[in-house]
Formats: structure tokens, C-alpha cells, sequence
């Protein structure tokens, strides 16, 4: 990779297997850009593949070998003038080989695109405003629908009022990003609770650490907490 001369070169540098799946991102002084998805993939089968499933039945079963690298995602110079990757669905349902399903949802890469469209002349301060910004995109998908909650308890009217001013910053000093982060944390804990209530706390990772208590659902599945609001 250190020697590579074009895109051609660093994807045939990336074809020797490897076991991490990561998304590698390429620009080169010619002004081409890329993106490659590298990784030892089995030919998995369109399935959830989050519980073990019959492997000897020819209808869940993975097929045999792994997905070949000439056919995993890749691309270069797209139309957009520029690549953006932060561990969102690779590629869309139904395109590509099948890669599984275990990515977060596409928020992060829906506020890099967004602010990637809105400048070309971008330098290190504003990159490094880029880098380090907090815009929570699900606060404005919930929004309406957390503030129309009735409600007269006093805690519960404070944190409503804190939300109806925020601007959806999740920063330090922000109050209101504090009780977004809990709120989320709370209903992800109910939703796990409801469905899984004979697992519930395995379900939210006990025995990972005990330092850490968290749902996958929060972690990564904040559009399902958008979608049931």
C-alpha cells in the first residue's frame, strides 16, 4: 500500500486476504478518489444470521468459499466528488453481495454528506470543524413527536422545555443533549425489555463488562427508536 501508483494498484495491494473487514479510502495526486470494502466474507445467504441457524440446510447454510474480492464493494471518482464511509450499510438492499447486516445506521454518514455539500473550499479549520461536530440528525426525526408528549410531572416538563430550545447539538455544556442521550438510552431499554423480558439485561450486553450496560438498539439502531416514536 505504501508503493501503490493508482487505484488499480491499491485495490490488487488489498486483494491479499486479510482477516478485519474495513472500509479503505484512497486519493491520489492525479485527483482520483476511492473506496474499498475489504474482509474475508462468507457467501452468506440474505439472512439476519443474528441467531444460529441450521447450517446443514441448503436455505440458511452459507455456500461455499468466500465472497471473491473482485465482486466485493468498491468505488472510484463517484459523481459526488467525494467519498464518505463511517460504518454505515456499505451498499444499498439488493446490490452486491451480501455482506451481512451488523453496520450502525447511516446517520454519521448522512451528516458528513451533508456537510461535505456544502463547500468546495474546505481548509484545515473548517475540516477540523467537520471532524469534531456533534448535530444529533435522529433529534430531528423525533423532535415533534418527543415534544407533543403530554405530560405534568415537574422533571419531565423541565426536560421538555430544555429540548424545546435545543438546537440538536450534542456538546458537553449542552443540558438538553444530556437528557436526549438518556431519553434515547431509557426507550432503547423498554424496547429490549418488552421483547426480551426472560434476557433482557443479556440482551443489553451483560457479562460484555461491567463497566458497560448498553443496547445495541441505542448503539446502533436509533432509526427503529425514530420509526416506533
Amino acid at each position: 500500500l505504501n508503493r501503490v501508483q493508482s487505484f488499480d494498484e491499491f485495490r490488487h495491494a488489498l486483494s491479499i486476504p486479510s482477516g478485519a473487514s474495513l472500509n479503505m479510502v484512497y486519493a491520489d495526486t492525479s485527483d482520483t478518489i476511492g473506496w474499498q470494502l475489504i474482509g474475508r466474507v462468507p457467501q452468506r445467504r440474505r439472512t439476519w444470521n443474528t441467531v444460529p441457524l441450521p447450517g446443514w440446510d441448503a436455505r440458511t447454510g452459507d455456500r461455499a468459499g468466500l465472497v471473491p474480492f473482485d465482486q466485493m464493494p468498491h468505488t472510484s471518482n463517484p459523481a459526488a466528488g467525494f467519498v464518505a464511509t463511517a460504518n454505515n450499510q456499505p451498499m444499498p438492499d439488493g446490490e452486491g453481495p451480501y455482506v451481512g447486516m451488523f453496520w450502525i445506521d447511516g446517520y454519521r454518514h448522512a451528516r458528513i454528506v451533508e456537510l461535505l455539500e456544502q463547500r468546495e473550499n474546505w481548509d484545515m479549520d473548517s475540516t477540523r470543524r467537520m471532524q469534531m461536530d456533534q448535530m444529533a440528525i435522529p433529534w430531528r426525526e423525533m423532535r415533534s413527536a418527543v415534544l407533543a408528549v403530554p405530560t405534568e410531572q415537574a422533571d419531565a416538563r423541565t426536560a421538555l422545555d430544555l429540548l424545546q430550545s435545543w438546537d440538536g447539538v450534542v456538546s458537553a455544556d449542552a443540558p438538553a443533549a444530556a437528557v436526549y442521550e438518556f431519553f434515547v438510552s431509557e426507550i432503547a431499554a423498554q424496547i429490549v425489555r418488552a421483547k426480551a423480558p426472560s434476557s433482557f439485561e443479556w440482551a443489553m450486553n451483560k457479562g460484555f463488562n461491567p463497566m458497560v450496560l448498553f443496547s445495541s438498539v441505542s448503539e446502533y439502531r436509533v432509526s427503529l427508536i425514530v420509526k416506533l416514536l
